[in-house]
């Protein structure tokens, strides 16, 4: 008895709940199954990278290696046109000149720099800055060999002559530099890359009148300073071709832009 009124007991305290059959259908179903294989076999989604600036010109590495170049351009020529004057006593006791003759050869372009400078505008705008900045940065070369090898020869009029075509191709050069940075940093450190352009130039400046004298020392003759203040020239010159190669590379870059943006209508 005490065994059938437990049963009995259990059965109405607990009485059996028939479950529902799943429905396989909406597992088996095409979109269920589409859905799955996004979320558990699709690997998962990276973390995205921070997008380059398009142009060149807004690269901070490009845009502070051209600068450097350009500097560098100003540091080199201006070593060179200030190498004469470090060793004015041995120049004009060797090539038996006054200090009157002296002179002149820094003042012999200040009377046509006036119309080369403008001629210069003229040629730049016509021929373009790079190939005008390289046809002058090779004239200054030429300018300082010259220097160089008149105070070879002893030749005073061939000196005048250098220092003439150097002067000239320097000022236009410079004009260059000017229209490349504007170029590469307007409206964003345009007076800072003025600035350091200008800075770097004298510090050439400063570099030749206390170099002269020792370099004169070291070799015993004055005209070592000039041979290597020629070859700054050069060096320059080099600069000169990365500086252009940077430019029109950043050039063709923008160009592409242009290309890919769809016009605002």
């Amino acid at each position: 008895d005490l065994e059938a009124r437990s049963r009995h007991l259990r059965q109405t305290d607990s009485p059996s709940i028939e479950q529902p059959e799943p429905d396989i259908s909406s597992v088996s179903s095409p979109r269920f199954l589409l859905s799955a294989h996004k979320k558990f076999l699709s690997p998962s989604p990276s973390r995205p990278k921070q997008k380059q600036p398009w142009l060149l010109y807004e690269r901070p590495f490009a845009r502070y290696l051209f600068l450097f170049t350009v500097s560098i351009l100003g540091f080199c020529q201006n070593y060179c046109y200030d190498s004469t004057t470090g060793v004015v006593d041995d120049l004009v006791k060797d090539m038996d000149i006054s200090y009157t003759q002296f002179q002149t050869l820094y003042s012999v372009f200040t009377i046509p720099d006036f119309f080369f400078a403008l001629l210069s505008g003229l040629l730049m705008e016509k021929l373009g800055t790079r190939v005008f900045s390289n046809i002058a940065a090779g004239l200054v070369c030429v300018g300082s060999t010259s220097i160089a090898t008149a105070a070879l020869l002893r030749n005073y009029p061939f000196m005048a002559f250098g220092k003439l075509l150097f002067g000239v191709s320097v000022n236009a050069v410079c004009l260059t530099q000017y229209v490349f940075n504007e170029k590469w940093f307007k409206g964003k450190e345009l007076a800072f890359a003025l600035g350091l352009t200008s800075s770097i130039a004298s510090l050439g400046t400063v570099t030749s009148l206390t170099t002269m004298m020792p370099i004169r020392n070291l070799f015993g003759t004055y005209k070592a300073g000039l041979w290597l203040g020629a070859g700054a020239t050069y060096l320059a010159f080099f600069g000169n071709l990365i500086v252009c190669s940077l430019d029109r590379t950043a050039e063709r870059n923008e160009t592409s832009k242009s290309r890919r943006t769809p016009p605002i209508l």
